[in-house]
């Protein structure tokens, strides 16, 4: 997969997580730049969560995506979330 088509495909799903939350009464922040472990901010009102965006893909009825972050051409190196950098996934499908 072309490294730009994943990265429209990772905007798309951000946008419409961004729309969700905001439309669920939400305000949402995104960080600036590429140095944070997640894509969004989303205050509750009682608490900022950090909010790592995937995008899903359907297999057999069940919504897969990948709960690692995945560096490099082709999904070459992959790395697990340390505890404390995101408080949940939102996964557009």
């Amino acid at each position: 997969m072309q490294k730009n088509h994943t990265n429209s495909k990772g905007n798309v799903s951000e946008s419409e997580a961004l729309n969700a939350f905001s439309k669920a009464g939400f305000v949402v922040s995104a960080p600036f730049g590429n140095g944070a472990p997640y894509d969004l901010i989303v205050d509750t009102g009682k608490k900022l969560l950090k909010v790592q965006v995937k995008t899903g893909r359907l297999r057999g009825g069940c919504v897969l995506f990948p709960a690692q972050r995945i560096y490099g051409h082709h999904g070459t190196k992959r790395h697990k979330y340390a505890e404390g950098e995101i408080d949940l996934f939102a996964v557009y499908c």
